[in-house]
Order: C-alpha cells, then structure tokens, then sequence
C-alpha cells in the first residue's frame, strides 16, 4: 500500500476552469466538499457535460482521477473549490507561490 498523500504548503480557492493555468504542475483537490475529506494528487480531469432530456439544457462538468486510491470526484464548473499545492524541494523557505488565479476574486462572505 502506498503511503497518504502529504498535507499542501498552500492551498488556493478557485473556478474549476482555473486549473487550466496550472499546466503541468503537481496540484492537490480534497477527495469531497467536506473541509474533512483528505486531500490526493491529481492525476487526469477530463471535461464533460450532459444534457436533460425533458428541457434540452446542458450542463458541463469537470472529473479529476487522484492518484494512490484511483477515485474521483465531479466538479460542478460554477463551483468554487479548493487547490493544494505542495513547496517544490529545491525552493527556499521564504519562496512563496504566485498569487493565483489572477483573475479570481473571493465571493464576499457577507
């Protein structure tokens, strides 16, 4: 059995859609919604969508696979969510991640 996946450095509230920035680079989603739910790798998120029958509306969604359990979870795109990530070996303590996404800003709580 392969060992826990470790807690991020940093963790990044986002649109789904922001992952696309991301590239290449290791990422971390908790497995559910719940603050609770353990955090895994990302391996693969594929985009999809379905269409209800009765209204011909279509919904888009993104999956992502995680790495050590081979689960997956289902983004809504409108969803707000949470990315881990963790401090490249070779960065010193003081290097901070980049504020990102550029282009997000926090859902005011009020």
């Amino acid at each position: 059995m392969s060992a826990p996946d470790p807690e991020p450095d940093w963790t990044r509230r986002c649109l789904p859609h922001h992952l696309d920035e991301i590239g290449g680079d290791p990422y971390m989603l908790r497995t559910t919604d719940s603050d609770e739910s353990p955090w895994r790798m990302v391996k693969v998120r594929h985009d999809g969508f379905w269409t209800d029958e009765a209204t011909g509306t279509q919904f888009n969604y993104m999956t992502v696979e995680f790495h050590n359990d081979d689960s997956t979870r289902i983004l809504n795109l409108g969803d707000e969510i949470e990315v881990g990530f963790i401090r490249p070996p070779f960065w010193p303590p003081e290097f901070q991640p980049p504020e990102w996404p550029s282009d997000y800003t926090l859902p005011d709580p009020h």
